[in-house]
């Protein structure tokens, strides 16, 4: 079964025109499984069987575009503990005011503490952030981008359990994801 109407579920690209602050002119965006944070490790291990781990190349960053176009590259602070060595991440995140800055953190700490189970599953992520406080800036430029980079799919089909999945593995628990 397929999550989208097409062969490729929520792996696919889209088409942009050249990005500012981009060294080159961006023509196919992948998302999705075309790109895993070192958190996936189920995936790192089929790639192994497969006998297909030359392939697998590994950066230490992360390489976003926001709704306007602008070019965001995230990695770690160095020697700081997680969460706070992504901190800087939010200072920099793009098209967010102040306020959206504090709710964005607000929210994730929100969902750094929450407990992943089956009932999470049952709750969509947006109603979930909505009653934490997010703004609409932040729910259409931060949770959004995030959301669909790692999910391939848009803020308002995303349940609670993956969202939270995505948060706490990939950015909050530990460096290395």
């Amino acid at each position: 079964l397929e999550a989208k109407r097409r062969l490729g579920g929520r792996t696919g690209s889209f088409s942009l025109p050249a990005v500012a602050g981009a060294a080159e002119p961006v023509e196919s965006i992948d998302y999705c499984q075309h790109v895993a944070m070192s958190c996936c490790t189920n995936l790192r291990q089929f790639i192994d069987w497969l006998g297909q781990s030359e392939h697998w190349l590994e950066h230490r960053e992360l390489h976003f575009l926001s709704s306007r176009g602008e070019y965001q590259r995230l990695r770690p602070l160095p020697l700081l503990p997680a969460p706070l060595h992504i901190g800087h991440w939010l200072l920099r995140w793009p098209n967010l005011s102040w306020f959206d800055r504090l709710a964005v953190a607000r929210g994730l700490f929100a969902m750094w503490r929450l407990r992943l189970s089956d009932a999470l599953e049952e709750v969509p992520a947006m109603q979930w952030l909505e009653q934490h406080g997010q703004t609409a800036s932040s729910l259409q430029h931060f949770w959004s981008t995030i959301m669909v980079s790692a999910l391939g799919a848009e803020l308002e089909a995303v349940n609670l359990a993956a969202a939270t999945k995505v948060i706490q593995d990939g950015f909050l628990k530990h460096r290395e994801a």
